[in-house]
């Protein structure tokens, strides 16, 4: 019960990280000067979007309070479901919040239309990752055949496999973490409103990839809890892995986003920009994809390449 207490724990803390950048964007852009020169509608959405991050944040912060209060910080079974019964729909203001926001960020290089159409997919992105894949799982899996567990094998036990992604993710969101809040905040300024149409699109695009990697981030917290139900499978291990590995790759393109704008902006040349800005995003993923496929491929009898080929197999292999 110790360790179910733990993981919930460090899964809401993965959530709370991003709800705080979103939350610090959303005060502190009245203050920005580009404020004022928002529509309308667009000053309203921040204002919702404030409302719906405060409510998860209130959802998700609840669980300390419930421990320390109704727990004295002990561990039960009714703490366990109280943390999935808080996490679950603390996500759907949070997918709301974060498809205003980009909405907010589209109304500054488009019509009302467009940038409306692009915040509903970017909350439509979160619920499907959130809340969608994770239903889908749950009414296909197949309970008859239980899942082989790893550690019988003699392998690094199934449970350590899930702290260690779970801790992974948690090294890959920081990153994330620092890009997103200064992409949110850097369209509300004197500076943006003087780019050229490019960069402005690629500085949004690079939000968008961001915003999609901490999406991906987030979702092995939501799967863990709708799913799984707080407990550990192979599935949950599968599926963490693959988000991981898919938000880095979107992490590699906004920073390479974000260095082309920077590039812009002290060089004066979208040749010169360009030229950093793919260099970087391949450096990146020739690093963090390359030179490690490279490494499994080169060690035939590394203990990871077994249990990659297990990875691989049904659920219901024997």
């Amino acid at each position: 019960m110790i360790e179910k207490i733990e993981s919930a724990l460090n899964e809401s803390r993965i959530l709370i990280l991003v709800a705080e950048v979103l939350l610090g964007f959303e005060y502190q852009a009245v203050f920005q000067r580009g404020f004022d020169t928002l529509q309308r509608s667009a000053q309203c959405a921040i204002f919702a979007a404030l409302v719906m991050m405060l409510i998860a944040v209130l959802l998700l912060m609840s669980p300390a309070a419930y421990h320390r209060i109704v727990e004295f910080g002990g561990v039960s079974q009714e703490f366990n479901h109280y943390i999935t019964a808080v996490t679950t729909p603390a996500l759907l203001p949070f997918a709301v919040s974060l498809g205003l926001d980009v909405y907010i960020v589209a109304s500054k290089l488009t019509r009302p239309p467009a940038g409306i159409a692009l915040g509903c997919l970017a909350a439509a992105t979160a619920l499907l990752f959130w809340y969608g894949i994770e239903a889908w799982m749950k009414m296909t899996r197949v309970a008859k055949h239980p899942e082989p567990r790893p550690e019988e094998g003699g392998e690094t036990p199934l449970k350590d496999r899930i702290k260690f992604v779970m801790m992974e993710a948690r090294v890959v969101l920081p990153g994330a973490q620092a890009l997103v809040g200064f992409q949110f905040a850097a369209v509300l300024t004197e500076s943006f409103d003087k780019l050229q149409p490019l960069v402005k699109w690629v500085h949004v695009s690079g939000l968008l990839c961001i915003a999609l990697c901490s999406i991906l981030l987030m979702a092995p917290a939501a799967y863990h809890r709708i799913v799984e139900g707080g407990e550990d499978s192979e599935r949950l291990h599968r599926f963490a892995t693959a988000m991981i590995l898919a938000s880095m790759v979107f992490l590699s393109l906004g920073i390479a986003a974000d260095l082309f704008v920077v590039g812009v902006k002290v060089f004066g040349s979208i040749s010169a920009a360009s030229l950093i800005g793919i260099v970087t995003l391949c450096i990146f993923l020739g690093w963090w994809f390359g030179y490690m496929l490279y490494r499994r491929a080169s060690d035939p009898a590394h203990p990871g390449r077994s249990a990659f080929r297990k990875m691989q197999e049904p659920s219901g292999a024997k």
